[in-house]
């Protein structure tokens, strides 16, 4: 069962990459939030509070905590473009606006915290902090 979701999530990322890159957007948002939520399904089957040493946390749980974290941001990132690309941009050009920018940005650390509460996960919120570091205008 997680080998197959495994199997499917990386598939959805090989897609995702030349789709995104072409820039068919919209398809590339539908494809991405369906790999998030692959990783979501495998998160909740391999974090931190389900493996029983800290070996298993390190090979196992840490990889994919550290996809779900990254894929989150990069899905809000996708989703930002396709609303710019329909229209929705600043004064400058901007896709978005500063104010859903800084909402992204907490709602994405807000659910970090969480998830390093809940499951003392300390790779989700190391790698949400880093994705959101490489975002900038």
């Amino acid at each position: 069962n997680v080998r197959w979701r495994l199997v499917a999530a990386f598939s959805l990322n090989w897609i995702w990459l030349p789709v995104f890159e072409r820039q068919l957007f919209g398809i590339a948002l539908i494809i991405i939030a369906t790999y998030l939520s692959v990783l979501l399904s495998l998160y909740y089957s391999m974090n931190p509070n389900r493996m029983y040493s800290f070996y298993q946390v390190c090979a196992l749980s840490a990889p994919i905590s550290a996809n779900t974290a990254w894929l989150l941001v990069a899905t809000c990132l996708n989703l930002f473009i396709v609303l710019g690309v329909n229209g929705w941009v600043d004064e400058y050009g901007v896709y978005g606006s500063p104010l859903a920018a800084i909402i992204v940005a907490l709602a994405s650390m807000s659910i970090a915290q969480l998830v390093a509460m809940v499951s003392f996960d300390f790779m989700w919120p190391a790698v949400a902090a880093w994705a959101l570091a490489g975002i900038n205008r």
